[in-house]
C-alpha cells in the first residue's frame, strides 16, 4: 500500500509506473487547487526519483538518497521558489538557480529542478524556462506545480505532460476528515468542504485553526449589523492582515443570498449560516445583492493587485457605499 493520502494513491502509482516505464515526460506538470495534497504528490514522486532501494513504487525513507530529499540537501535536486508567500520569482533568483542546475556535474546521474508554484515566476523567468523545456538535455527532470493559471499557462503546459489532479467529492472529503477530528460537526464540517471546494487539507486547516473563528465573528457581527447597526462597524472585522480571506468570505455569503433569491438553495455553501442568509435575503433585494457583490468583487481585485492602496480607506468606502444602498436595517 503507498503511503499517501486515499485520493493521491491511484494518481501517484500511475505516474511513478510510466517513469518505471521510461515512458514519462521529462517535464510533469501537476495543476490543482489549493489544499488538495499536489506538494504531497509532487515531493512523493521526487523521493522516489532518487530513492536507492526502491520496492515497486515505493522509496524507502531510509537510505541516504531519502535523507537528502527530506533535509532538503540532496545536491542533484534543485527548487525554485520565492523567499516569502506572496512575492514573485524574480529574474535574479531564477537566473542564479538555473545556472547551478545546468553547470553542475549530477552525482545520480540525473537531475531535478521542482517550482512548486510555477504562477509565481515573472515574464523573464518564464521565458527562460520556456527555452529550457524547449531543449531538453538528457537525465534531467522538471517537476512544476500550479494552483493558479496565468497568461503563458498554455505556453508551458504545451510542453510538459499536464495533469490536473481533481478534489474527491464532498462525501469522500467528509470521511477523511471524519478520521482527522474526533467529534466532528458534520453542518461545520460540509460549510468548511464547500469553502475549501472539496479540497480536504484547505478544509481541515480552515476548521482546526483560528480562521474558523474568525469567520464565525464575521457572520455573528454581519447578523447583528442587519438586525440593527452600522455597516461601518465592520470595518473592524475586514481591516486585517488578510483582508483578502474575509472578504471572500463575505462574498460567499452575499452570493448565497443571490442563489437563495433565485430559489438555488442546493448550491450555498454557508451551509451553517441559515439565519444569516435569510436576514440578507429579507433586508436586501436581489439587484441590489447583486450590486453588492459585484461592488465587494472589485474591491477584492484593489487590495490583490494595486500595490501600495490604503487598505483601510479602501473597505471604508466600500462600506460606504454599501449604507447609501436603499434598504432597511
Amino acid at each position: 500500500m503507498i503511503n499517501l493520502y486515499p485520493w493521491l494513491n491511484d494518481i501517484y502509482k500511475q505516474l511513478i509506473i510510466n517513469y518505471k516505464k521510461n515512458m514519462m515526460h521529462y517535464a510533469l506538470l501537476l495543476h490543482s487547487i489549493s489544499g488538495n495534497g499536489c506538494e504531497l504528490l509532487c515531493n512523493s514522486i521526487i523521493n522516489w526519483l532518487f530513492c536507492k532501494n526502491k520496492i515497486n513504487e515505493k522509496s524507502c525513507n531510509k537510505c541516504h538518497n531519502c535523507n537528502l530529499i527530506l533535509l532538503k540537501n540532496h545536491p542533484d535536486f534543485y527548487t525554485l521558489e520565492s523567499e516569502s508567500k506572496n512575492t514573485k520569482i524574480n529574474i535574479d533568483l531564477t537566473r542564479k538557480i538555473i545556472e547551478k542546475f545546468n553547470n553542475y556535474q549530477h552525482q545520480d546521474n540525473f537531475k531535478i529542478l521542482y517550482i512548486p508554484y510555477i504562477e509565481k515566476l515573472n515574464d523573464e523567468c518564464i521565458n527562460i524556462l520556456l527555452k529550457m523545456l524547449e531543449n531538453p538535455k538528457k537525465n534531467i527532470f522538471y517537476i512544476l506545480k500550479c494552483e493558479k493559471k496565468n497568461k503563458l499557462f498554455k505556453n508551458i503546459r504545451n510542453r510538459c505532460f499536464y495533469f490536473f489532479l481533481k478534489t474527491p467529492n464532498q462525501k469522500n472529503t467528509f470521511y477523511w476528515l471524519k478520521t482527522k477530528l474526533t467529534n466532528i460537526n458534520k453542518i461545520n464540517a460540509i460549510t468548511a468542504i464547500k469553502l475549501s471546494n472539496n479540497a480536504p487539507f484547505a478544509a481541515l486547516n480552515l476548521l482546526q485553526s483560528n480562521n474558523w473563528l474568525k469567520r464565525k465573528e464575521l457572520c455573528c457581527k454581519l447578523k447583528n449589523i442587519i438586525q440593527q447597526g452600522d455597516l461601518l462597524d465592520l470595518l473592524n472585522i475586514l481591516n486585517t492582515n488578510n483582508p483578502i480571506k474575509m472578504i471572500n468570505w463575505l462574498l460567499t455569503l452575499l452570493l448565497d443570498a443571490i442563489k437563495l433569491h433565485n430559489r438555488i438553495n442546493k448550491f450555498c455553501i454557508n451551509y451553517d449560516q441559515k439565519q444569516l442568509l435569510l436576514l440578507l435575503v429579507n433586508k436586501i433585494n436581489k439587484s441590489q445583492l447583486i450590486i453588492l457583490y459585484k461592488q465587494w468583487q472589485i474591491c477584492n481585485y484593489q487590495l490583490l493587485t494595486i500595490p501600495g492602496l490604503n487598505q483601510e480607506l479602501i473597505i471604508i468606502n466600500q462600506l460606504i457605499k454599501w449604507k447609501k444602498l436603499n434598504y432597511k436595517i
